[in-house]
């Protein structure tokens, strides 16, 4: 008796479908990505101001936070003041 041979049969359509799926996901996942850098950068704002009010308290400096040249922000114009 002779075994049937295995089918090695690759279907263009299969492919293009795998292809698509993955395309879809990589989509999903770059969206993803975006919205957690978002975060990121909104967060590590936050504990750079957190740690510069940290440096103020403990250093019992006075800074006047309405001089801030347009150019700067906020909290680069306090961190710039502290180390000077």
């Amino acid at each position: 008796m002779h075994e049937p041979e295995p089918k090695n049969i690759i279907f263009l359509e299969e492919v293009i479908q795998q292809k698509l799926r993955k395309e879809q996901e990589l989509v999903f996942y770059e969206k993803k990505l975006q919205k957690l850098q978002v975060k990121l950068n909104s967060l590590r704002g936050e504990i750079k101001l957190t740690n510069l009010i940290i440096h103020l308290v403990s250093s019992e400096k006075e800074l006047d936070v309405t001089k801030v040249p347009q150019e700067l922000s906020a909290v680069e114009y306090l961190d710039k003041k502290i180390k000077e």
